[in-house]
């Protein structure tokens, strides 16, 4: 499975909407993978499998080669419980999300093996 994000961001003052995806005027951008820091952005994020409890998933966040986003793919073991996802690193600081009205995740699931 397969799954491009193209961009992590805050989401301020935008009324919900089920699957309308908000103005770009009301995004706050915390991790962009379409932009020059693309790479930078990658590597705040690592990865959790079930690897850590003695399983074989795996998994993994690229770039895209085409660029514009970033890939999150994997092998996951849906016998006994696999799991794969990923995560933040610990910050040296936290982020300040008291002005957000929430968090908006761009992203979409592409066929296996595209």
């Amino acid at each position: 499975m397969r799954f491009a994000p193209t961009a992590l961001a805050l989401l301020h003052a935008v009324p919900p909407v089920p699957r309308t995806p908000p103005p770009s005027s009301a995004l706050s951008p915390l991790y962009n993978f379409e932009s020059d820091t693309a790479s930078e952005a990658l590597t705040a994020w690592e990865r959790i499998d079930d690897v850590i409890m003695g399983g074989v998933s795996s998994s993994r966040l690229t770039l895209s080669p085409e660029g514009g986003c970033a890939l999150f793919e994997g092998r996951l073991r849906s016998e006994g419980g696999g799991f794969c996802g990923q995560r933040m690193r610990l910050l040296a600081e936290p982020i300040d999300l008291s002005g957000a009205d929430g968090v908006f995740i761009d992203c979409e699931a592409l066929p296996i093996g595209a």
